[in-house]
């Protein structure tokens, strides 16, 4: 499907109908604003993987009419086909857990699974890519054995089995006998080669009893998988194309949030190093759906990220706008330059480092750019919406975070 970048007022109205607590006054400005293409935003967000949520928000009595007619009975099909295919793969995760249980090796239900359930509450408006599930290094070996007595067969197009075993943080991923499911056998939550080490075990010795597809597992506290879903947008995909994870932590922070333990969160994001990844998870989740997180837990947390101040507000900046972004050829500017500097702020490197390896890529992208000057400007203007930007920064500077003055 060819999906076209989402224009400054279809970031924003996605954005809004996201909000976990959107009005009909927040939309009232959508019915005459011509420029804003509904197809498009409805596209961009099944390509994010929060189509659903979007059909499920505005089918609201209370703000439905604010859509043009037809709108919302076209992309209907969004939300039951995400219910078929996650009624799919809930069946063929039920055989798994199943006997994992008969076969009594514990495991944790990750994401997902986790969330279409325990935080959703509806089997259609959290979309999957796969099920995670986590089981410990000893039982790595039965849980793969299961799988194939399951008729589940290795998907080996990236890298043999073994590659795996050695050189990943879960086995190869194994796909149902009907083609539906994807399952990932996870020892660990973070990468082999990233610099945060998480102690599995204490994960193991946290985790709480639930039933998932009416089978006995297990789930992460609430603070692991914050922290979990944090390092996951933040470090592991540099929050390029993250909205449907910011929606997660929105939700389940609404749902369960009187039941977080926030100077637990605190606690353990010391402990793993992970202040930076849970500020700014927790920053985008505020600042674009409305998630309500105590100012004392992230003032706590800023100050232990120990930032500049301009190095804060344009990583929280540029965050925003990534998350929305799903095509990385499109932005050389991102990738070249800005994801250098996310990943160089959020990982701890120096600022000597950062600022020399981002200086090379300004240099290597105007020598690329030097025989087209204009390719620099649709760069820009497809990151940062064009004229869109300074109203950006003017909405940017009013919400309170004092713009972008070191």
């Amino acid at each position: 499907m060819l999906v076209s970048d989402l224009s400054p007022i279809e970031s924003r109205t996605l954005l809004n109908c996201l909000h976990l607590r959107v009005k009909p006054h927040q939309l009232q400005s959508l019915r005459i604003d011509r420029s804003l293409s509904w197809e498009t935003l409805f596209d961009a967000a099944a390509h994010l993987g929060v189509g659903p949520l979007l059909y499920f928000r505005l089918k609201d009595p209370s703000v439905s009419e604010m859509v043009p007619k037809g709108i919302l009975q076209q992309r209907r099909g969004d939300l039951l086909r995400s219910q078929v295919q996650n009624m799919k793969v809930y069946a063929q995760l039920r055989k798994v857990l199943q006997v994992f249980c008969q076969e009594e090796v514990p495991v944790i239900v990750l994401k997902g699974a986790l969330l279409a359930e325990l935080v959703y509450q509806h089997i259609g408006l959290r979309t999957m890519d796969d099920v995670d599930l986590l089981v410990s290094k000893q039982d790595l070996g039965k849980a793969e054995f299961i799988l194939e007595q399951l008729g589940f067969c290795p998907d080996e197009a990236y890298r043999p089995k073994d590659w795996y075993k050695v050189h990943h943080h879960h086995l190869v991923p194994y796909v149902s006998p009907d083609g539906s499911t994807v399952v990932e056998i996870h020892h660990d939550i973070i990468p082999v080669n990233d610099p945060i080490k998480v102690p599995i075990d204490k994960l193991w010795e946290r985790a709480r009893p639930i039933r998932i597809a009416s089978i006995p597992c297990l789930t992460l506290t609430w603070e692991d998988l914050l922290v979990h879903l944090s390092h996951h947008i933040c470090a592991q995909n540099e929050f390029f194309g993250q909205l449907r994870e910011i929606c997660d932590i929105a939700e389940l922070i609404g749902r369960y949030g009187q039941e977080i333990t926030w100077d637990e969160l605190l606690r353990i994001s010391r402990a793993y190093k992970v202040e930076k990844h849970v500020y700014f998870a927790l920053c985008l989740a505020r600042d674009t759906l409305g998630a309500a997180i105590p100012a004392g837990v992230l003032k706590q947390l800023r100050q232990e990220t120990r930032l500049l101040p301009l190095e804060e507000r344009l990583i929280r900046f540029i965050g925003s706008k990534a998350i929305l972004l799903f095509d990385l050829s499109k932005h050389p500017l991102y990738e070249w330059i800005l994801l250098d500097a996310l990943k160089s702020v959020v990982n701890l490197r120096k600022r000597t480092e950062i600022v020399q390896s981002i200086g090379n890529n300004i240099v290597r992208w105007y020598k690329l750019a030097r025989p087209n000057p204009s390719s620099v400007k649709s760069a820009t203007i497809r990151l940062f919406g064009g004229k869109g930007l300074r109203n950006d920064l003017d909405r940017f500077k009013e919400a309170g975070h004092g713009g972008l003055k070191g």
